[in-house]
């Protein structure tokens, strides 16, 4: 019993210490949302390798053709435990103004951008299941052009699987590819972890009262 009582304690202790882990992403779009901070603040919010599927080729755009180019999806798992997923794309005819990547439909969206292509001026989710990456707005314009690169552009999450998704490109027509998005569960967030522990306080007292119960009744025997 004192083994039980020992594994008990060591398994509230592992869930305490998850529970007060703070949180460590920041840049975080809702549904209805915008940011324009894309730049990587946290190493925890980098994808760190290797990928783990990765998928390229070309886009053409829908009706006139355009715009043409290529493009590169990926997903990686990053320092928080989750899921990021990765594009990257250039031109070679047209230009493009704005991406747009989905499923993402229950999930936490965090983004980022590194790299020396063209950066987007600001990031949206316009609806839930949506991620949008906008080039060229009111107050400027930083579109890919033929011959251009864009920056690679991160979207951190909290799934731990995923599964087939599209990526959009947006310019004189509209070009969709195959990418990926998150599917399963989230990852417990640190208030999860919080009553995931609690729930293993109240576990480990109830067992305490059994054992001092159980013993008492063997000693009045």
């Amino acid at each position: 019993m004192n083994r039980l009582n020992s594994r008990l304690a060591l398994l509230l202790t592992l869930a305490m210490m998850f529970a007060i882990v703070p949180a460590t992403r920041a840049d975080t779009i809702t549904p209805g949302n915008s940011t324009s901070n894309l730049t990587p603040s946290n190493a925890g919010d980098l994808p760190i390798g290797p990928a783990l599927a990765s998928i390229s080729g070309p886009f053409v755009g829908a009706f006139v053709g355009l715009p043409t180019g290529t493009y590169t999806a990926q997903v990686f798992r990053n320092g928080n435990g989750g899921l990021d997923f990765v594009y990257d794309f250039s031109v070679t005819t047209g230009g493009v103004f704005a991406v747009s990547m989905s499923n993402f439909t229950g999930f936490t969206t965090d983004v980022f951008i590194t790299g020396t292509g063209n950066a987007p001026l600001f990031s949206s989710r316009p609806v839930e299941s949506a991620v949008t990456f906008t080039f060229q707005s009111g107050a400027g314009d930083n579109s890919v052009g033929a011959g251009q690169s864009s920056a690679t552009l991160i979207i951190s999450t909290d799934a731990h699987q995923f599964g087939i998704g599209a990526f959009g490109l947006l310019g004189a027509g509209t070009a969709t590819v195959q990418a990926f998005g998150p599917t399963g569960e989230p990852i417990p967030e640190p208030s999860s972890m919080l009553l995931f522990g609690t729930g293993l306080s109240a576990l480990a007292g109830t067992l305490r009262r059994i054992t001092k119960h159980a013993r008492l009744s063997q000693q009045r025997l």
